[in-house]
């Protein structure tokens, strides 16, 4: 109920308490002391009745200059309240939109720094395997390098090899050491296993083929040494060379 009281009194001063308020107002404003619409605020307003009633407690005899310069700040104070209370509210939310913006900007920078970690990991990923597949690429093509050098001596020394059984036989024929079916059936049969031989040695490098080249010819000249040998030849021996006359 006070309060009610009060503040239908703030409302509503007393006869004295305005007559004298109105009429002091008046002599300041003929003093220049204050402005045409500071008094309008100062008898009009309803802030500054509430405001003349805090400062007087409705009693009209403590009304001076100093009276009026108070209760115009608190006035002008409670005009500027809202505005302040705004501007307040308005820093409150800048200041939070700021702390959102660099939380984002902090966020946003560790995921482009993990990012950017990310692809240095990468690319040092791809130039280790770049390095590692350029190794085992040389190593491949060295392995390939004595792969055919081991394959050309083989050839060279298989293909010699036959081609020194080949010679050595012509040459045994020349000088007429061969003498006899046996002797001839043994010799070709030599001849071809070890040309054959050789050849197969040389051009394979399967060691297992050659054996079995070898031994297929081995079967075979021994099939036709054991058929030459056996069959009747119309000379006992080699025909006798003629003498030029």
């Amino acid at each position: 109920m006070d309060s009610i009281a009060n503040s239908y009194a703030a409302l509503n001063p007393g006869p004295e308490l305005w007559e004298r308020w109105v009429r002091h107002i008046i002599r300041l404003r003929d003093r220049d002391e204050v402005t045409d619409e500071q008094v309008q605020n100062l008898i009009y307003h309803s802030q500054a009745k509430t405001a003349l009633f805090e400062v007087t407690h409705g009693d009209a005899g403590v009304i001076d200059d100093e009276t009026v310069s108070e209760v115009l700040e608190r006035f002008e104070e409670e005009l500027r309240r809202p505005a302040e209370l705004a501007a307040a509210r308005e820093r409150e939310r800048a200041k939070t939109a700021e702390s959102e913006r660099l939380a984002i900007a902090g966020r946003l920078e560790a995921e482009a720094q993990t990012a950017r970690q990310a692809e240095e990991e990468r690319e040092e990923l791809r130039g280790q395997v770049a390095e590692l597949t350029e190794l085992v690429k040389g190593q491949e093509q060295l392995e390939e390098t004595r792969t055919r050098r081991r394959g050309l001596m083989r050839r060279l020394f298989g293909y010699g090899g036959a081609a020194l059984v080949l010679v050595t036989f012509g040459l045994l024929i020349f000088i007429d050491v061969i003498q006899g079916k046996a002797a001839w059936a043994s010799a070709v049969s030599l001849v071809v296993l070890l040309g054959v031989g050789a050849w197969a040695w040389g051009t394979k490098r399967d060691v297992k083929l050659a054996v079995k080249a070898l031994i297929a010819v081995g079967a075979a000249s021994a099939l036709w040494f054991a058929v030459y040998a056996v069959v009747p030849d119309g000379h006992s021996e080699k025909p006798a060379r003629h003498s030029p006359r």
